[in-house]
């Protein structure tokens, strides 16, 4: 499960037994409102209404851009 906490994103896995939050280590995020995820290209998206911007990032970080509205 993904989340937008404002200033970050996070990730849950509800396979394992704690379901422990961890950060997505994406740059950038200054205040997220809404996440998506594509599983066929592996990215996840964002809208930053600080930024006035819709980002991208792999779960792990990389390949991150912007695409501005």
């Amino acid at each position: 499960m993904l989340f937008a906490r404002r200033a970050d994103l996070r990730v849950i896995s509800l396979d394992t037994e704690d379901h422990t939050d961890v950060l997505i280590p994406a740059d950038g995020v200054q205040n997220a409102l809404a996440i998506d995820y594509d599983p066929v290209d592996g990215f996840v998206y964002w809208t930053d209404d600080d930024r006035k911007a819709i980002s991208r990032s792999r779960l792990n970080g990389s390949g991150g851009f912007d695409r501005m509205r």
